[in-house]
């Protein structure tokens, strides 16, 4: 929450007087939402009038994010792979939704299984990562294979990359396998993954 109230300090700066921003402290440059919300320079009206902005668009904010969480569950709930994969990113950030990982693969393999390069990505984000799943370098190999497969420019490169890793480590046998596993996985319409 304080990341976004920040963000949103940023687009308030220009109403600030100008000497409100005159020689800040470091501890000002570090922290902006702390700063914001001393603003000592500022006049007790001109502070409440900022500070009132900023809770206006903050909430405006999260209803926005509400509204689009509630849409992409219904798509998403109606097995639309790109909704899904939406959902699964509000999950991922916590963006209008608590953060909840395993929650965030669970979209993201739905709609991983239904083709979506950018779902299958993501995925193989979350295993690499062992965010919402065991840490598994196989299973985010075999998505990220896949993913590039069906034509997602950033897993192209991260596939690349993975395959020389795999050669310089000397583990070719790991990544031929991993490259069978997705092949057989692309081969069966994404039923045959594990």
């Amino acid at each position: 929450m304080r990341t976004l109230a920040a963000g949103v300090l940023i687009g308030l700066v220009s109403f600030l007087p100008v000497n409100a921003l005159a020689q800040p402290t470091q501890a000002e440059v570090e922290d902006p939402y702390e700063f914001f919300l001393t603003a000592p320079q500022l006049t007790s009206d001109e502070s409440n009038d900022i500070r009132g902005e900023l809770w206006d668009t903050i909430e405006k904010i999260r209803e926005e994010r509400r509204i689009e969480y509630r849409r992409a569950v219904r798509a998403a709930s109606r097995g639309d792979p790109e909704a899904q994969n939406n959902l699964g990113t509000m999950y991922e950030q916590g963006y209008g939704v608590t953060q909840d990982y395993a929650e965030a693969v669970r979209w993201y393999s739905s709609a991983a299984e239904q083709g979506n390069s950018y779902a299958q990505r993501n995925l193989s984000a979350m295993y690499a990562d062992g965010r919402g799943v065991a840490q598994d370098i196989i299973n985010a190999y075999m998505w990220i294979i896949i993913s590039a497969a069906n034509g997602h420019d950033g897993a192209i490169e991260a596939r690349d990359n993975m395959n020389d890793l795999f050669s310089r480590t000397n583990n070719e046998n790991i990544m031929f396998q991993t490259q069978r596993r997705a092949r057989i996985c692309m081969e069966s319409g994404y039923t045959n993954c594990d």
